[in-house]
């Protein structure tokens, strides 16, 4: 998976609880980009976090490919890639305006891409 960071220094932000985040997604073949529905707090991810089943090895990977695998933005599938890009958009807590955060790509996997 490769991350394209937007807006970096966030992630103090957001685990202090200051800032949410949501997802949107794209496919490749097409412009339009769409919403994910859902609005999510430090204390979703935390809740998330501790009812994995892999909880050891999620601590391996960097913070962005942790939100991404857990909300499932990762390829589905070893050696086999999504079509998609999500973005994960933040904003302030009692704001309206969401900005670019990061972007996933998760068809760009180093190892295993398809030829």
């Amino acid at each position: 998976m490769n991350i394209e960071i937007h807006d970096d220094g966030l992630i103090p932000r957001f685990m202090k609880g200051e800032i949410v985040f949501k997802i949107s997604f794209q496919k490749l073949i097409s412009p339009q980009m769409r919403d994910l529905g859902m609005v999510t707090t430090k204390e979703d991810y935390e809740q998330k976090l501790s009812f994995h089943q892999f909880i050891p090895l999620i601590f391996l990977v960097n913070f962005y490919e942790q939100l991404a695998y857990l909300y499932g933005c990762a390829n589905l599938r070893f050696s086999k890639s999504r079509d998609s890009d999500f973005t994960f958009w933040w904003r302030e807590l009692r704001t309206k305006e969401w900005k670019k955060w990061f972007t996933a790509h998760p068809y760009k996997e180093t190892m295993f891409r398809e030829t």
